[in-house]
Parts: C-alpha cells; sequence; structure tokens
C-alpha cells in the first residue's frame, strides 16, 4: 500500500487495505462506513469533522504495511 498522505478518501484507503478500516473506526466510530461522504470526504475532511489528529491517525494507518 502506497503511503497515505490524508487527501485520499475513506473509500479509497479501506479498499486499499481492509486493515484500515479498524483505525478509521477508532477514531471515527464507524460513522464513516455507512455515510454517504465515505467515497468523497478525504481522510482530512473527516479528521478534522470529527475533531481527531490527522498526523496521528496517518502515523497509524501508514504503520499497516
Amino acid at each position: 500500500m502506497s503511503k497515505i498522505t490524508g487527501e485520499e478518501t475513506i473509500k479509497e484507503i479501506i479498499e486499499k487495505n481492509p486493515q484500515a478500516k479498524e483505525v478509521i473506526n477508532k477514531y471515527f466510530k464507524s460513522m464513516c462506513f455507512s455515510c454517504p461522504m465515505a467515497g468523497l470526504e478525504t481522510l482530512a475532511d473527516g479528521a478534522k469533522a470529527h475533531g481527531q489528529d490527522l498526523g496521528e491517525i496517518i502515523k497509524k494507518l501508514n504503520s499497516l504495511t
């Protein structure tokens, strides 16, 4: 999986690495998987909307490789 920058959509990240779902769930509480915005909203947008630290999320996701 290529390094995540935060500009990818949540859907793209999960499609590239299904394990990412666990990390995203930790920060966004599963709301993103049923949300219609998952295919449009970037990880950076989601982190901002949910008041989460984007850098921390990216670090965790990139450590999955």
